[in-house]
Parts: C-alpha cells; sequence; structure tokens
C-alpha cells in the first residue's frame, strides 16, 4: 500500500473530480434503495387493498340484497 506524499488540501479534495464521482455514486446507490423500497412498501399496500377488497366483495351481497317491501 502506497501512502501519498504530497500534501492533502481538503479544499481541492472536497470539490475535485474524484470526490464529485463518488458522490454521485453513493447517491445513485442510495436512490436504488430508496426506488425498492418504496417498491416493496407499493407491494405491500396492493396486497392490503386485495385483502380488503376480497373482504368487501364478500360483504358486498349481503348490503345490496333490495330489500322487498
Amino acid at each position: 500500500m502506497m501512502i501519498p506524499t504530497f500534501p492533502l488540501n481538503p479544499e481541492i479534495a472536497r470539490s475535485g473530480p474524484i470526490y464529485r464521482a463518488a458522490r454521485l455514486a453513493l447517491l445513485q446507490h442510495e436512490l436504488m434503495f430508496s426506488f425498492e423500497d418504496t417498491d416493496t412498501a407499493a407491494e405491500k399496500v396492493e396486497r392490503a387493498v386485495a385483502k380488503l377488497d376480497k373482504a368487501s366483495g364478500a360483504m358486498e351481497p349481503v348490503s345490496r340484497r333490495p330489500r322487498n317491501p
């Protein structure tokens, strides 16, 4: 492992192309995880809505039965 012998300027390091590229890669990675979390949450909501629809569909004939006067 080589240790750099040149002086490291923190201002240049934070605004340099390597820092920007690394930061962009990190943000892209975080964004992909966010999309995956959103997809997972959406699938859970879709399953819950399907269960609710099924449960309310089972009750529908009872509640929408025409009354006999």
